[in-house]
């Protein structure tokens, strides 16, 4: 074989070689971003439910402190704004609303039952809804 020919099929296995590892490397790059991705979703999903959690307390103590004032009370609706530390666009803090649905529910007990529904973050992607139930 002619040192030429030698010379380019060296050069020519070398190209190959790179484009091999450059594949590699965009499967490792793609693997990375798809996973890095599927923990961000999986955090904001955690942090609704949590949210959602604490609406849902929210909304036991409301309950409460209605029957407190009104033996009567059928229960109600309302939005609660919810400022988002964990992250910060611009010069403000992000707001979401969350809805707290309470039920007043009809038994035969003496004993009031609650039902408290939470929808967080209302109309947006990954909205969580919870519902805490006082019936037995």
């Amino acid at each position: 074989m002619s040192r030429q020919a030698k010379q380019t099929q060296r050069v020519g296995s070398t190209l190959i070689m790179v484009l091999v590892v450059m594949i590699v490397v965009g499967l490792i790059v793609s693997q990375t971003s798809q996973l890095l991705t599927a923990f961000h979703t999986n955090d904001r999903l955690h942090r609704n439910q949590q949210q959602a959690r604490e609406l849902i307390e929210l909304g036991i103590v409301q309950a409460g402190r209605a029957l407190a004032r009104d033996v009567d009370y059928a229960g109600g609706a309302f939005l609660v704004d919810v400022w988002d530390t964990s992250r910060i666009e611009g010069d403000f803090l992000a707001s979401k609303q969350g809805r707290i649905q309470i039920e007043m529910l009809k038994s035969s007990s003496p004993k009031n039952n609650i039902r408290v529904t939470v929808s967080f973050p209302v109309g947006q992607p990954g909205e969580v809804v919870s519902t805490w139930d006082s019936s037995p």
